[in-house]
């Protein structure tokens, strides 16, 4: 699709399976935390004197493209970091207001969104401050490597596979990341 919100048909797969399958409702609230989420990072953009270029919403997240009149570090950061923060601002409000299951939902994506893999958003954190370089793929490498020895632990001990499946998508990025990063 074109145009600014660009919806990918993995985003609606989603939203039907979540729909379908998730009775318990927490699926749902994910899904509004997302958007709670990427409605930080287009006020950041906005607060930043920005332009929003496109918002692309996949099955695994939501890749903004923007533009800054002047590029700067800070803005970066900030913009990278409204997201997490308003999760975190929306998960103490829910909590305050007895939505435990809401906060729950809020403050797990917001640490999610925190590792240092891009495009997540504690990736573009790290990009914003240590630029393109090894520096920057070292760091990356490290948060797969603690995320996936953190999944397989939960895995072997537990029976949990969710963080062991986040580790191989980070692993997937981190591949990509190393592919465009210049020599």
């Amino acid at each position: 699709m074109s145009g600014r919100i660009q919806i990918a048909d993995s985003f609606w797969l989603l939203a039907a399976l979540v729909a379908f399958l998730d009775q318990s409702g927490i699926g749902m609230l994910f899904l509004l935390a997302a958007s709670i989420h990427e409605v930080g990072h287009a006020a950041a953009v906005w607060l930043c004197s920005g332009q929003l270029l496109t918002l692309r919403l996949t099955a695994l997240g939501g890749v903004m493209r923007y533009r800054l009149r002047r590029q700067q570090t800070g803005r970066e950061v900030c913009i990278a970091a409204a997201g997490p923060l308003i999760g975190f601002l929306t998960a103490w409000l829910a909590a305050a207001g007895g939505y435990t299951l809401f906060a729950g939902a809020n403050l797990l994506l917001s640490l999610v969104n925190l590792t240092p893999v891009r495009p997540l958003d504690g990736g573009q954190i790290l990009q914003a401050i240590l630029g393109p370089g090894k520096l920057l793929l070292g760091v990356e490498m490290l948060g797969c490597l603690c995320v996936s020895l953190m999944g397989i632990g939960l895995a072997t001990h537990h029976g949990g596979y969710g963080l062991l499946v986040f580790g191989a998508v980070l692993w997937w990025n981190f591949r990509k990341n190393l592919q465009s990063t210049p020599k």
